[in-house]
C-alpha cells in the first residue's frame, strides 16, 4: 500500500508542479494542497529538485510546508538557501538543486506555495517525489 501511496502522491504533487516549466507561467504563484491519507502515519521522505534552465539564471521561492505531519530533519543539495521558505537558484552553474524534507510521520495534508522568476522563456524544471520508507 505505501508503495501505491507514494506513486500517487508523486503523481498529484508533478501535476500541481510541471506548470512551472511553462513559459508562460511568468513568476506567478502557484498554491498546492494534497490530501496525503495514504502517507499519514508513515515515515516520508519529500524531495523538491530545481534543475537549471540556463542562462540567465532564475530562482524559484517555496514556502513553508504546513502540515499536521511532524517535519522532522532536511537537507540541501546545490544552491538551495534558507529554511522555509527556501530559495532554489541555477546561479552560478548550480544544475541541479534539491531540497529533502523528512516527516516522521507524514500527516495527512500538506500545502504549499512556490513561484519562479522569469529572467528567461523557461524557469528550468520544479518539482516534487516521495517516498516512504515502509
Amino acid at each position: 500500500m505505501a508503495g501505491y501511496a507514494s506513486v500517487l502522491f508523486k503523481a498529484v504533487c508533478g501535476a500541481g508542479l510541471a506548470i512551472l516549466t511553462a513559459s508562460s507561467v511568468l513568476a506567478t504563484t502557484i498554491d498546492v494542497t494534497i490530501g496525503s491519507t495514504l502517507l499519514n502515519g508513515l515515515p516520508a521522505v519529500l524531495a523538491f529538485d530545481f534543475i537549471g534552465g540556463g542562462p540567465p539564471d532564475n530562482t524559484v521561492t517555496l514556502s513553508a510546508l504546513v502540515s499536521d505531519g511532524i517535519l522532522n530533519s532536511t537537507s540541501t543539495t546545490g544552491n538551495v538557501t534558507g529554511s522555509g521558505p527556501w530559495n532554489f537558484s541555477d546561479a552560478g552553474g548550480s544544475f541541479f538543486n534539491e531540497l529533502l524534507v523528512v516527516f516522521n510521520p507524514m500527516g495527512a495534508s500538506l500545502s504549499f506555495s512556490s513561484s519562479c522568476t522569469s529572467n528567461s522563456g523557461t524557469c528550468g524544471a520544479f518539482w516534487t517525489a516521495s517516498r516512504s520508507s515502509r
